[in-house]
């Protein structure tokens, strides 16, 4: 066929096979087996599936196809889960104390420590500066590590204002760096520290802080999308106004959603919360200004609503969780006062078809986990001490909650219902250690 064929939609509508050829649109397939949108951020652009990645020791190189029969006919087996929990000294100054905990019992016993070794260090301390609700917590919503194809792709440790950021990958065995985050062509400098990573699909989506420590001026952050086959990030959008850092990360209703934190100059503006639709949107739109504090802390989908947490603030005193409907209304969830400054609700998940978010009173020097049932709020955890709950994730049936911060301990509580929870915290081994906000179980077959 002579000419030129211009279709930068391929494949973009699915595959149709009712429509003749003559009336298909220019976006649409007729079959396209094996063939996948290719994920490096270009539109129509098709390439052939990957197979998948090797999953037991047994099984030489990658596994090209499968039939819908479960594991355990196949393997045999037994699957053990291994918890990979960053930890870091809890101040400045790691040394050899940066590494990991590795749980296979879900932290019931003793932790074993990793200490500078594999999985590579991961990135703690990058985040002391006050950038955060609390410093050197190394927060960051839903936190700076993701699990895909039982790999764990995570934020190593680096020289802030040297390195570039990196990303690394772990496989249960061997270790590497995948790709580092990209120079601020804006700033014409390095990023600071990644602040969160999520998974979505075969994408993960990564935020970075960006520009000068402390309370400057220049503070901002981008949002890119990593290609986890090839290492390639993309940023969606453009920079972040001054002030506002890309904190927490969400999907929701087909959108990808940040909430922000500001910071400039000590000075107090409430967080927003942002979306975009990657792919089709060349930058972010304001959804909502937060009626309190000065950031956004979480954002959770949950029964079709979208929910956010926010950090008070230095003049601050109301803790609020704020709930945007299915219609784009948005309204206070949850309001919980007299919380003094630097207060804030930390982390999100769902469990057991409910909603569970820990809040640090800063006041009282006590963390609680508060529960949303789809009606209703409840404290489902009060834990009686001054240790912020920075983490939360559920496996295997399990919720955990777990944190530390800066001159603060580590502690961890779990669940296997909601309502009862157990302290694990004695089975952290090693002293004076604090819990980061890098989490991933990796499963592996005997």
């Amino acid at each position: 066929m002579a000419g030129k064929l211009n279709v930068f939609n391929l494949g973009s509508l699915g595959v149709n096979v009712d429509k003749s050829a003559l009336h298909l649109e220019d976006g649409e397939l007729t079959k396209a087996q094996n063939a996948i949108r290719d994920g490096i951020g270009q539109d129509g652009a098709l390439r052939k599936r990957p197979g998948l990645v090797k999953y037991s020791t047994d099984v030489t190189g990658s596994v090209l196809g499968g039939i819908g029969v479960p594991l355990a006919l196949l393997t045999g087996g037994t699957v053990t889960r291994t918890t990979y929990w960053a930890r870091q000294a809890k101040a400045i100054g790691l040394g050899a104390t940066q590494g990991w905990w590795s749980s296979t019992t879900g932290f019931t016993t003793s932790a074993t420590q990793i200490l500078s070794g594999t999985p590579g260090n991961p990135r703690t301390d990058e985040l002391s500066d006050g950038s955060t609700p609390f410093s050197g917590l190394s927060t960051g919503m839903p936190g700076a590590a993701v699990v895909y194809q039982n790999r764990l792709y995570y934020a190593g440790t680096h020289t802030q204002g040297t390195d570039r950021p990196p990303i690394r990958v772990y496989d249960g065995t061997v270790d590497w760096e995948l790709t580092r985050v990209p120079h601020n062509g804006v700033l014409t400098t390095n990023s600071t520290v990644i602040f969160s990573m999520l998974l979505v699909g075969s994408t993960i989506y990564v935020s970075t802080k960006d520009g000068t420590s402390g309370d400057g001026a220049s503070r901002t952050g981008r949002v890119f999308s990593l290609d986890p086959s090839s290492g390639a990030l993309t940023q969606l959008g453009q920079d972040f106004p001054d002030g506002y850092q890309p904190y927490a990360l969400a999907w929701h209703m087909g959108r990808l959603w940040v909430g922000t934190m500001y910071r400039s100059g000590g000075a107090d503006a409430a967080g927003t919360i942002l979306w975009l639709r990657p792919g089709i949107d060349t930058d972010w739109t304001l959804d909502r200004t937060m009626s309190q504090g000065r950031g956004c802390t979480f954002l959770l989908s949950f029964q079709g609503q979208l929910f956010a947490g926010n950090w008070t603030g230095t003049s601050g005193t109301t803790g609020v969780v704020e709930v945007r409907d299915s219609v784009g209304a948005w309204t206070v969830s949850l309001s919980v006062g007299s919380l003094g400054n630097n207060s804030a609700f930390m982390h999100a998940v769902e469990f057991s078809s409910a909603l569970y978010c820990s809040l640090y009173n800063q006041t009282a020097s006590v963390s609680t986990v508060r529960k949303f049932n789809g009606s209703s709020w409840s404290t489902a955890l009060t834990t009686g001490d001054s240790k912020p709950l920075t983490t939360m994730w559920v496996d295997a049936s399990i919720i955990y909650a777990g944190g530390g911060g800066d001159n603060v301990t580590a502690n961890l509580w779990t669940s296997t219902d909601g309502t009862t929870w157990t302290d694990r915290s004695t089975n952290l081994t090693g002293t004076n250690m604090c819990g980061a906000s890098l989490v991933g179980v990796l499963a592996t077959v005997t």
